[in-house]
């Protein structure tokens, strides 16, 4: 049976449901010979993304990241209610036609193995494009399956960096847990910036980002002060603020530890202010960092005796 055959008698069986006619109870299928043949499906690249096309009616596109740290997987086409896609280990369907299918899933099990290493500079925000395959099952499902399995396989080329920001940002609230990660020594911690670039602090032991053990998250808090700093072109109007930069456990979400740091002095060196653009100082960043640094050396955010 060609594609337009097999689209066209799928579509029949959906009108008569949409139309309310009495449906019988699903029959059991004892194999999969009664099952029609699975999804023709292709890739193209798309901008940033690869798209999946499933006969020629549905595209499903995969996007990484989203500045949640989330992989995004988008229906577009005629009927992509009529299909079943599992990434990984999710499925995904839209419930109605043509209705757009927009879904998020995380990508915890894919950046557990990225190199600290690689991620010292990251400040910077130029990481290297990290390569995922992502196994892909498509399937022709109306309350039922109604077609064999297609089997296909993403690959995909992404820069890690929101996903890496996103993921760790969740630990606030919640466990973040990466594939691959084992037991050890605490040894690292990566701080998020707002920038929002971050900044690792490890000791050699720590190799990958599952071996980080604290996320350092900054909260920042406008003090109503002001100070004037004078440059070349006049004067810029700077709000002062603090950071109370707080400190988690990744893998429970508890918060180990925080502390308070005030507006650095003096003004900075240059600045480039747009038009009505509000400016702000806050704290030396470096003391920030040195503050991390010794509690890594440490091993622990608590010192024995010692308020944290």
């Amino acid at each position: 049976m060609t594609s337009s055959l097999r689209r066209l008698a799928l579509l029949l069986a959906t009108t008569v449901a949409l139309v309310g006619c009495k449906k019988p109870a699903p029959e059991r299928r004892s194999s999969g010979n009664s099952l029609h043949p699975a999804p023709e499906v292709s890739w193209k690249e798309g901008h940033l993304s690869q798209v999946l096309h499933i006969e020629t009616d549905t595209t499903v596109e995969f996007y990484c990241c989203n500045d949640e740290g989330e992989m995004t997987v988008n229906f577009s086409g005629l009927y992509p209610h009529l299909y079943r896609v599992r990434v990984a280990k999710k499925d995904f369907q839209p419930e109605k036609q043509r209705a757009p299918g927009n879904f998020k899933m995380p990508v915890d099990d894919y950046i557990g193995t990225i190199p600290l290493a690689s991620l010292k500079e990251a400040e910077q925000k130029l990481l290297s494009p990290i390569d995922v395959l992502v196994p892909i099952t498509v399937q022709t499902f109306i309350d039922e399956p109604r077609s064999e399995v297609a089997s296909t396989m993403l690959s995909y080329s992404f820069n890690p960096a929101n996903a890496i920001v996103g993921t760790l940002k969740r630990a606030a609230p919640s466990p973040v847990i990466l594939a691959g990660e084992q037991a050890g020594p605490a040894d690292a911690a990566i701080a998020i910036w707002d920038d929002p670039y971050f900044s690792v602090h490890q000791l050699e032991t720590a190799k990958t980002l599952g071996d980080v053990d604290w996320v350092a998250l900054p909260r920042w808090k406008d003090t109503g002060k002001t100070r004037s700093c004078g440059f070349d072109r006049g004067s810029v109007e700077f709000t002062l603020e603090t950071v109370n930069l707080e400190v988690y456990d990744r893998r429970t979400a508890k918060k180990v530890a925080e502390k308070s740091f005030a507006t650095a002095p003096g003004c900075p060196d240059m600045v480039f202010k747009a038009p009505g653009e509000k400016m702000s100082l806050g704290p030396d960043r470096a003391a920030m960092k040195a503050w991390l640094d010794v509690a890594v050396k440490r091993g622990s955010f608590v010192v024995e005796g010692t308020p944290r």
